[in-house]
């Protein structure tokens, strides 16, 4: 049932269409061929006589060619005035020309008119080009030049160009049917002078070039930037020279001709002088159907084409309402579910299979999303505890690592101690021993306090509440407690610190500055300096604390962050410090997400790292 009713809906629609596209067709044929046609040559010989008119009155060149130029933006008419020898008279920007002399007789010279050959954009031939590069860089000016005269050779049509001594020649458009006009049985023709009739054969010497300026890019020398119209001047020059043209000496000459499947109104007339033509009007109407036939039978139609508009868009509405925006609506869904997108609804309310069809997939979408939502959540829940118990591992393995090493060294002093204090060997020592113990003791309190701060930051569940810092004071307030240790090394300790709020937990940056400042303490060599600088910059505060002392290796850089990695030599068990410290300051600064890091100086080691500017007034 419904598809005959979709059947019959597409049947209609496509019936009407083809009746509209018959009427249209009929219509232009008709019109076009038996009457539009007629009409279109009235009003152009119409427009021609009102031209005619203007042309005889006129004497001024630019004066004609704007007339021409508006007659062209209104009507569509091309016009080109030509001479005896079917040669545009002067173009829009200027006239084209090469001046040349007899060689035996420099007052006997000739003028080359060219106007046609620019006009069609021929002088792009590179054999034309040859030429013209030749007589410009004085590299030949002896031209030799078959071509047509009526006036004994003072104005030449060129029907070949060459240069002598150069093999090649520039041929002119339609020579070949000039040719068969003006051909000569001559056995060489390139003697110094040659009459036939009004064709010649002539050698000639450069005098004067008239050419465009190739340079300028803008410069357009055609008339009206068709080129339809130029080739068919350079046709109806080849048929006017070759005497094929009949027209009428008292009026207006026209014939419908087709060029590159397009129709044209040619319209020609001459300008007779003293019995002879002296000149030629030529003109070039465009019949374009859909151009001008439209405009000319608006009238004809216009209430078809409103009574097609309308059922036209009444179609389109039952059919985008009814049929298509539904069904339309549903592909969209259903692909935006296949791409998991699940946030649109289908707004379909209508009660038939459509709806019906619509609400099931929009629970359908709804449902999904759901299910999809929980097994999302459920992944992720599963991924975070996968990870955090894989942190965990790995801190439990290096905490046992770590105490299974650290404990080695201070346990085995206990136990030599123990031994000697209980076998009563060399009692005078007693005090010694007991020393040993207790900073053994100590020792290691430190080292299991330090691997428990270290565990609980590096576990990835630690999480610190950010408040406002005054960094500066914090350093001055450690510098103090350590000032001591800093005095019983005979060091120097330099502070530059600018007034600085920052983003921190104030304990664990205490610990930070602390872990740092006893680290460049106990590795300065004696007497030398400690510089602490803090700088404010634009987001962040800089803090520096550079120790002056032996640089490390490329590897201890990257290294030294590491639990109880120790490099070098001159970072032994005997220097102090487990080797937590710069362990602890890295999973601090990580839960800041600060910048920080290590490099070497001039004079010694540098650490330092960013934290985040507290901009908020305290």
């Amino acid at each position: 049932m419904k598809k005959k009713i979709v059947f019959q809906l597409f049947f209609l629609t496509f019936s009407l269409c083809c009746i509209i596209i018959a009427m249209i067709f009929a219509g232009q044929f008709f019109f076009f061929h038996y009457w539009y046609i007629d009409k279109e040559k009235e009003n152009i010989q119409m427009q021609l006589e009102q031209y005619y008119k203007s042309y005889e009155t006129t004497q001024d060149e630019k004066t004609l060619q704007n007339i021409e130029a508006s007659y062209f933006k209104q009507y569509g008419i091309m016009i080109a005035r030509l001479d005896e020898l079917a040669n545009i008279k002067e173009l829009p920007t200027g006239n084209y020309y090469i001046d040349v002399a007899d060689k035996s007789n420099p007052a006997q010279t000739s003028i080359i008119v060219l106007n046609n050959i620019f006009n069609a954009k021929r002088d792009i031939d590179y054999k034309f080009g040859m030429i013209i590069a030749s007589i410009i860089n004085k590299i030949n000016k002896t031209l030799l030049i078959d071509g047509i005269s009526k006036d004994g050779g003072k104005t030449i049509f060129p029907l070949s160009m060459s240069i002598r001594g150069f093999g090649e020649s520039f041929v002119t458009p339609n020579y070949n049917e000039i040719f068969d006009r003006y051909k000569y049985d001559v056995a060489n023709p390139s003697v110094p002078e040659f009459h036939l009739d009004n064709r010649i054969f002539v050698e000639r010497v450069l005098k004067e070039i008239s050419f465009t300026d190739y340079n300028n890019s803008k410069i357009n020398n055609t008339l009206y930037d068709n080129e339809n119209f130029a080739d068919r001047i350079l046709q109806f020059q080849a048929d006017w020279i070759s005497e094929k043209v009949n027209l009428k000496e008292d009026g207006w000459s026209q014939s419908e001709i087709s060029l590159n499947g397009i129709k044209y109104i040619e319209s020609i007339k001459p300008i007779i002088k003293d019995g002879k033509i002296k000149e030629l009007i030529y003109t070039l109407t465009s019949l374009q159907p859909l151009t001008k036939t439209t405009d000319l039978m608006k009238n004809y139609y216009v209430y078809i084409i409103l009574f097609i508009l309308a059922l036209t868009v009444l179609i389109c509405i039952y059919y985008s309402k009814i049929i298509t925006k539904p069904l339309l609506m549903i592909t969209d869904k259903t692909q935006k579910i296949i791409n998991f997108e699940f946030g649109d609804k289908i707004s379909v309310k209508s009660k038939n299979e459509i709806g019906v069809l619509s609400q099931n997939i929009n629970q359908l979408s709804e449902r999904l999303e759901e299910y999809i939502k929980e097994l999302q959540n459920t992944n992720e829940k599963l991924e975070n505890d996968l990870e955090k118990e894989k942190k965990l591992e790995i801190v439990r393995k290096e905490f046992i690592a770590g105490v299974s090493h650290e404990l080695k060294t201070p346990l085995s002093v206990l136990q030599v101690s123990a031994s000697m204090l209980q076998d009563g060997i060399s009692p005078e020592k007693n005090e010694y021993y007991w020393n040993a113990i207790e900073n053994e003791i100590e020792k290691m309190n430190t080292l299991v306090n330090e691997m428990l701060d270290l565990a609980k930051y590096g576990s990835g569940t630690y999480q610190i509440q950010l408040e406002p810092v005054n960094i500066g004071k914090l350093i001055k307030k450690i510098h103090e407690i350590l000032q001591f240790q800093v005095e019983e090394r005979s060091l120097k300790v330099i502070v530059n610190i600018e007034p600085a709020m920052v983003k921190g937990k104030e304990n664990l940056l205490e610990q930070v500055i602390t872990n740092l400042f006893t680290n460049a303490i106990r590795y300065t060599d004696p007497k030398q300096s400690i510089i602490v600088e803090v700088k404010e910059e634009q987001n962040t505060v800089y803090v520096g604390i550079e120790n002056k002392g032996n640089h490390l290796s490329k590897d201890d850089l990257n290294k030294i962050w590491d639990q109880f990695y120790r490099g070098d030599t001159s970072r032994q068990r005997v220097n102090g410090g487990t080797g937590l410290g710069l362990s602890i300051v890295r999973n601090i600064l990580e839960l800041h997400e600060a910048k920080y890091g290590a490099k070497n100086t001039k004079d010694g080691v540098l650490f330092y790292f960013y934290l985040d500017k507290y901009n908020d007034t305290l």
